[in-house]
């Protein structure tokens, strides 16, 4: 992919050739090195791979280990231990980059995983620009999803809480006179924000795990009224229309902090709403919601390419700065008409992760995730590891099938096995998935409410007749 800079505005629509001209003796202000990377403007301070900081116009403005990813796994916190500095541009040529790659390995991993960052900066650009590709660890899938919905129901492992691909942690800070305010703009080009302001509900929301109020086309930004630090993605390389949450910290001296996670999923504690009654209904909707989980299982041995534009600013929001935003996130089909592209090698076809299956109403629902590449899929099935037969095939990432080998049905209590191949637009398959055994049976699932709590329901729920 080739990026264009262009400084001064020129009209959205049209063709235009670009002339490349011999390097001349121009003195640029840009530099890398292992522990440096700068421009006119920015200054990102690196020891031995690591971000110290990120200096903007003289100022701070993103404290240690930004750029850095992390995973949240059962309680503990995931780094890289070692990062590799690779100088790709000496800032000789009006470019610095360097890549950043290193490992992150979880637990009783399948796969470890691995990250590949280049960070850059152009001269005479007031921008951080990093182009990423993670490969997030595959862990073992042990609980089930909704398995009393067999057509919703997925596997998974829910160890994952939280994923930080790309973290920034700004310098700036709020206070409750003076809080934080999201900038943002939807997909009508319509400029609108809000206020951080939960806390005066209750003291109880002046730490917020998770903030994600702001479905953006283009950018995020993030203001306490006097500095602003806004980023924008390129939606050629990864788009999603709330890609960027945040959280909220609060001291006692320093007042709130902000960090925002692009394509990145915080979780922690739920928002605390002030009601008159007891809260029993809160707290059995917590234990019970699906949509109170962390979604961070997800990223369970997925890969991410992305590519980010992350900008300072003295003031609000500038109206140049934010026309810079939404021009890096819809940037020009670029054609080289003399240059040949390097041709990257087109990884193997994988199987689908995560298959397993549910029995209802004596058929099996084969249920798995999508494969990168994958245009269909074929379902096999036995009753021993050695006779799986092609039993379905489907488009889809869920199949229910009543019949397996030449017609054989399910008999309830029996054990059987299951594999998946993906096909891809060609009609080339993958080596199948790992086998899956399960038992033809009908899972029922109940309230996982603990004891306490339902006989503080019921007692409640007695006062209140009697009172009533």
């Amino acid at each position: 992919m080739s990026r264009i800079f262009v400084k001064n505005k020129i009209p959205s629509d049209g063709v235009y050739h670009i002339i490349r001209a011999p390097h001349g003796q121009k003195q640029y202000s840009t530099q890398a090195t292992s522990k440096v990377l700068k421009n006119s403007t920015i200054d990102i301070s690196i020891d031995n791979g690591f971000i110290n900081s990120v200096e903007a116009h003289g100022k701070k403005v993103l404290e240690a280990n930004s750029f850095i990813p992390w995973i949240e796994y059962n309680g503990r916190n995931y780094r890289p231990e070692i990062i590799t500095t690779q100088i790709l541009h000496d800032g000789t040529s009006g470019v610095a980059a360097i890549k950043l790659s290193g490992q992150i390995s979880l637990p009783d991993n399948i796969s470890a995983g691995n990250f590949e960052y280049c960070i850059y900066l152009v001269d005479g650009i007031d921008m951080i620009f990093i182009d990423g590709t993670i490969n997030y660890s595959d862990t073992p899938r042990t609980k089930i999803f909704k398995p009393v919905i067999p057509q919703l129901s997925r596997i998974y492992d829910p160890s994952w809480q939280q994923v930080a691909p790309c973290p920034l942690y700004a310098s700036m800070h709020a206070s409750t006179k003076q809080p934080f305010t999201v900038l943002k703009r939807n997909y009508l080009g319509v400029d609108s924000q809000y206020t951080i302001d939960y806390f005066k509900h209750s003291c109880k929301n002046y730490d917020l795990a998770n903030v994600n109020n702001h479905i953006t086309a283009e950018y995020v930004a993030v203001t306490n009224g006097t500095d602003c630090i806004a980023v924008a993605k390129d939606n050629a390389t990864l788009s999603n229309f709330a890609f960027c949450p945040l959280q909220i910290n609060h001291g006692f001296f320093k007042g709130f902090s902000v960090s925002m996670n692009p394509f990145g999923t915080f979780f922690g504690r739920q928002y605390y709403q002030p009601t008159w009654g007891k809260g029993r209904g809160f707290e059995a909707a917590i234990l019970n919601g699906d949509q109170y989980y962390s979604g961070a299982c997800t990223y369970s041995g997925a890969t991410q390419r992305f590519a980010l534009a992350v900008a300072f600013s003295s003031i609000s929001l500038p109206q140049t700065l934010k026309a810079l935003l939404i021009s890096y996130a819809n940037q020009p089909f670029v054609i080289m008409l003399h240059e040949s592209q390097k041709k990257n090698g087109i990884p193997p076809l994988q199987p689908p992760k995560g298959v397993f299956a549910l029995y209802r109403e004596g058929g099996v629902y084969v249920n798995f995730e999508k494969a990168d590449g994958a245009a269909s899929y074929i379902i096999h099935c036995g009753d021993t590891k050695d006779t799986l037969a092609a039993s379905g095939k489907t488009k889809d990432t869920s199949l229910f099938i009543r019949e397996y080998a030449n017609g054989k049905t399910f008999v309830q209590g029996n054990m059987y096995y299951i594999a998946v191949q993906s096909v891809d637009a060609r009609g080339k398959a993958s080596k199948p998935s790992a086998v899956y055994a399960f038992v033809a049976k009908e899972i029922k699932e109940d309230m996982d409410l603990p004891i306490t709590l339902q006989l503080k329901i019921m007692l409640d729920t007695i006062i209140a007749k009697l009172r009533w």
